[in-house]
């Protein structure tokens, strides 16, 4: 289990993307993750091989984020705008297959 103590009295809610993600092992972000709209919606449906649940990343657009791995999909949390360091802009993928069967 990773636990993370961070003082956030101070921090809004992207600068705290940025201290975890900062921390983690890092995952290579390319453009195939992305939609084309900023969005990681790929990235939501990527399997990661491997045993670590947890990563962090930073993308070609300075913008810090986390991957985490679960059974249905990967939960994908980023800062929305890279310019907007000082806002509290993120946002969270989590794609969720739902299969039907025939009756």
């Amino acid at each position: 289990m990773t636990t993370f103590t961070i003082n956030a009295a101070e921090l809004n809610a992207a600068k705290v993307v940025e201290v975890i993600a900062s921390q983690l092992p890092q995952f290579e972000v390319t453009k195939a993750y992305s939609n084309g709209t900023g969005y990681y919606d790929r990235l939501a449906t990527t399997v990661i091989e491997g045993d670590e649940n947890l990563f962090g990343f930073k993308d070609e657009y300075n913008r810090y984020g986390i991957i985490v791995k679960t059974p249905i999909g990967n939960l994908v949390i980023f800062q929305r705008y890279s310019h907007l360091r000082v806002a509290s802009m993120v946002t969270i993928h989590l794609i969720q297959f739902i299969f039907r069967s025939k009756l």
